[in-house]
C-alpha cells in the first residue's frame, strides 16, 4: 500500500524542513500564519489513534470493546483505493472529534510531507482552512481528478453556524471531482448523524451523499509519555515534573491540546484540574509571564489589564464570527475599547497563545483558547456591555457551566438563529434567553429552566411517539410566529404565552397550562390540547379546525376564532 502518511519519516521530517528554501519556505510560513507552529508541530508530533466509535460514547470503567487503530493506516488505505469517483459521498471522508484532539495538525502532517515530497505518487495536496470564499477557491483548483483536497475546521467557518446542513451539502458538491477529500470537524457539529442506509458503522448520510466518516482517539498513556520524552528530552527535571503535573490531571492529560502547553503548567502549585480550571491556570501562568517581561521593560501593565484586552479582542472576533482581527480594525476598537491599546505589548510567538500573522492579523492559537478566554471573560465580568450578548457556540456554553456556579445568567449569551438538531441540554438556567430564529429539531430541554425565553420564528420538533417536552416551565415565552406543528408537549407550563401567528397543528399539548395566552391567529388544526387549561385566553382568529380540548376551554372566549364550531371538545369523566 502507498503511504501518503506514515510514523517511518515523520522523524526526518524536522530537518527537511529546515532545509526548505524559497517559494517552499514563504508557503511554509503562510501555513504556519494559520495553522501553527510548523516545526514544532513536526518535532513533537505523536501519531493518534482513530475509531469509527465516538470516544464519548465509550465507558471509560468498561472492558474495552471497540478496536482502535493508526490513523496513518486509514488514511493510507482510503487514500490508495481504486474505487471510482462518483457523486456519492465515497471520496469524501469527515475525521470527527472534540476541540483540541489533534485534527488540524494531522492535515498539517499530510501536507508537510507533500512539501518535503515524502508523498509517493504526483497526486497534488491542498491543505485550507473552511471560511466564506471556500467554494469559490474549491472551483478554481486546475486538475481535481489528481487532487487531494484537506479542509479543515468546519465547526469554525461562520458560514455553517445556523446552517451546518446546507453549508456541508454545497462543500460535498463542489468537491465531488476531486480524487479524495477529507473534512475535519468537531464531533458536536453532527448532532444528528444519520443512519446509514445499509447499516454500515463509519457512515454519515448527507442528503444524497454517503461519507466515510473516523473518529480521532484520545491519546493512550503510551502516547503521552512518549509526547514528553520527545518534549523534555534534554532535561530530566523538566520531564519529571511534567509527568508529576499530568498524572494529576485524570483523563485530561490525553488530550494533545494541554499537552501541548505542558511549558505553561510547569511552575504551577495548583490542585484542582478541571478543565476550566487547566485553562484558566494556562492562560493566567501565559499573562503573568508577560507582565513580569512588561515589568522588566519598565512597562506597569498588569496581567489581569493584559486579561481584559484579550477577552474584549476575543469578543470582537466572535461578534465578527471570526477566526482573526485585522490591525486596521484593532486599531479602530481601540477607540471604543482603549484596553486593546496594551495588546501590542504582548511577545508574540514561542509559548504565546495570542499570535500575529505575516499580514499582522491578531489571531489566538487554537479556537478552543478563544472560547475559553470569552467564557473566562463572561464570568469574571471583564466583558463591556456593548459587546454582550456574544454568538453561541458549545464549547462557549460548555466553559460557563463548568465553569461558573449555578447563579450565572446565561442573557450575555446569543442562542438566536442556530441550528440544535439533536442537542441534549440538561440541568440548564435558560430563563430569559433568546432562541429566537433557532432550529430546535429533536433537541431536549431535561430539567432545564426556560421562563420567559423568546422562541419566536423558531422551529420546534420532536417524534408524536416520543416526549421530547415533559415537565418543563415555559411560562411568559414569546412563541410568535412559530412552529410547534407535530411536536409532543406533556405538563409543561405555558402560562402568559404568546402565540400570534404561531404554528401548532397535528401537535400534541397533553396536561398543559396555557392560562393568560395568546393565540391571536395562530393555526391549531388538529392539535391535541386534553386536560389542558384554558383560563382567560385570546382566540381572535385563531384557526382551531379539529382541535381536541376538553371543558376547560369553555374559561375563555373562542367565539372569535375560526372554524369555532368545528372544535372537538371532549368530556372528562
Amino acid at each position: 500500500m502507498l503511504e501518503y502518511i506514515s510514523p517511518k519519516w515523520i522523524p526526518a521530517l524536522y530537518k527537511k524542513l529546515l532545509a526548505i528554501r524559497g517559494e517552499r519556505k514563504d508557503e511554509l510560513t503562510k501555513l504556519g500564519d494559520v495553522f501553527g507552529n510548523v516545526l514544532d508541530l513536526a518535532k513533537f508530533y505523536i501519531e493518534p489513534n482513530c475509531s469509527h466509535i465516538n470516544p464519548a460514547d465509550i465507558d471509560e470503567d468498561e472492558p474495552v470493546s471497540y478496536v482502535a487503530t493508526k490513523i496513518s493506516s486509514t488514511i493510507n488505505q482510503f487514500l490508495t483505493g481504486e474505487f471510482a469517483v462518483k457523486d456519492d459521498g465515497r471520496n469524501q471522508l469527515f475525521i470527527l472529534s472534540d476541540a483540541g484532539m489533534g485534527k488540524t495538525s494531522f492535515l498539517m502532517m499530510m501536507k508537510l510531507g507533500y512539501l518535503t515530497s515524502f508523498w509517493p505518487t504526483k497526486d497534488k495536496c491542498v491543505l485550507t482552512k473552511i471560511n466564506s470564499d471556500t467554494v469559490s477557491f474549491i472551483n478554481s483548483i486546475e486538475d481535481k481528478g489528481n487532487t487531494i483536497l484537506l479542509l479543515d475546521a468546519l465547526d469554525e467557518d461562520p458560514t455553517a453556524w445556523g446552517n451546518y446542513k446546507g453549508r456541508v451539502l454545497e462543500l460535498l458538491k463542489s468537491s465531488v471531482k476531486f480524487r479524495r477529500v477529507i473534512i475535519t470537524c468537531r464531533t458536536q457539529f453532527f448532532p444528528n448523524e444519520e443512519i446509514d442506509p445499509f447499516k454500515r458503522v463509519g457512515r454519515i448520510k448527507i442528503s444524497q451523499f454517503v461519507c466515510p466518516m473516523i473518529y480521532l482517539s484520545l491519546f493512550n498513556d503510551r502516547q503521552v509519555d512518549e509526547y514528553l520524552v520527545k518534549r523534555f528530552r534534554n532535561s530530566p527535571d523538566l520531564l519529571g515534573r511534567a509527568r508529576t503535573i499530568i498524572d494529576n490531571m485524570g483523563s485530561l492529560r490525553f488530550r494533545p491540546l494541554l499537552l501541548a502547553h505542558i511549558d505553561g503548567f510547569l511552575d504551577s502549585t495548583a490542585t484542582s484540574w478541571s478543565e476550566y480550571n487547566i485553562l484558566k491556570i494556562l492562560i493566567d501562568t501565559w499573562l503573568m509571564r508577560e507582565e513580569s517581561k512588561l515589568y522588566e521593560q519598565g512597562r506597569a501593565i498588569s496581567h489581569m489589564l493584559l486579561l481584559e484586552a484579550c477577552v474584549t479582542v476575543a469578543a470582537l472576533m466572535q461578534k465578527k464570527r471570526s477566526r482573526e482581527i485585522c490591525e486596521k480594525d484593532l486599531l479602530a476598537a481601540i477607540e471604543i475599547y482603549p484596553v486593546l491599546n496594551d495588546l501590542q505589548y504582548i511577545e508574540f510567538g514561542g509559548r504565546s497563545l495570542l499570535n500575529r500573522t505575516c499580514e499582522g492579523d491578531y489571531r489566538f492559537s487554537h479556537y478552543a483558547i478563544q472560547e475559553f478566554i470569552m467564557a473566562y471573560g463572561l464570568i469574571e465580568n471583564l466583558i463591556a456591555n456593548r459587546l454582550r450578548p456574544l454568538p453561541y457556540s458549545e464549547n462557549l456554553l460548555s466553559f460557563i457551566l463548568n465553569g461558573s456556579d449555578k447563579t450565572f445568567k446565561l442573557l450575555s449569551i446569543d442562542f438566536s438563529n442556530v441550528e440544535y438538531q439533536g442537542a441534549k441540554f440538561e440541568g440548564i438556567d435558560f430563563s430569559s434567553v433568546s432562541f429566537s430564529g433557532a432550529t430546535l429539531f429533536h433537541t431536549t430541554f431535561k430539567n432545564c429552566t426556560l421562563a420567559g425565553c423568546n422562541f419566536s420564528r423558531s422551529v420546534f420538533s420532536g417524534s408524536i411517539d416520543n416526549t421530547c417536552y415533559e415537565n418543563l416551565d415555559f411560562s411568559g415565552c414569546d412563541f410568535t410566529e412559530s412552529s410547534l406543528a407535530l411536536t409532543h408537549f406533556k405538563n409543561c407550563n405555558f402560562k402568559n404565552c404568546r402565540f400570534a401567528n404561531a404554528k401548532l397543528e397535528g401537535g400534541a399539548f397533553i396536561n398543559c397550562n396555557f392560562d393568560y395566552s395568546d393565540f391571536t391567529s395562530s393555526s391549531l388544526t388538529a392539535s391535541n390540547m386534553s386536560y389542558s387549561s384554558f383560563r382567560q385566553c385570546t382566540f381572535v382568529k385563531a384557526n382551531v379546525l379539529g382541535l381536541k380540548v376538553d371543558k376547560s376551554l369553555m374559561q375563555s372566549d373562542y367565539s372569535k376564532a375560526d372554524n369555532a364550531d368545528k372544535i372537538c371538545i371532549m368530556v372528562r369523566y
